[in-house]
């Protein structure tokens, strides 16, 4: 039996409900090198749950960041193309 491949990096995507303080995953995908790299272990691509964020927790701490970012709009993109 061939052994899985151990993971070293992973990669998601995250969704944040500044007022409601929770969060839910979107994405996760990981991977059996460094920064992405290597071969794909796994790909989770279900839309989770709500769930309270902790506090005192990191994830309390990535919610206040996310929540406090504002960009600057209207947002161009001056030589982006978009599919």
């Amino acid at each position: 039996m061939a052994q899985e491949p151990d993971v070293v990096s992973s990669k998601s995507l995250d969704e944040y409900d500044c007022k409601k303080k929770q969060s839910r995953s979107l994405f996760l995908s990981a991977y059996s090198g460094h920064m992405a790299d290597g071969e794909t272990v796994f790909i989770h691509n279900v839309r989770g749950d709500w769930e309270p964020v902790l506090p005192d927790s990191v994830a309390e701490a990535v919610l206040e960041f996310a929540c406090r970012f504002r960009p600057k709009l209207p947002r161009s993109f001056v030589g982006v193309t978009f599919p």
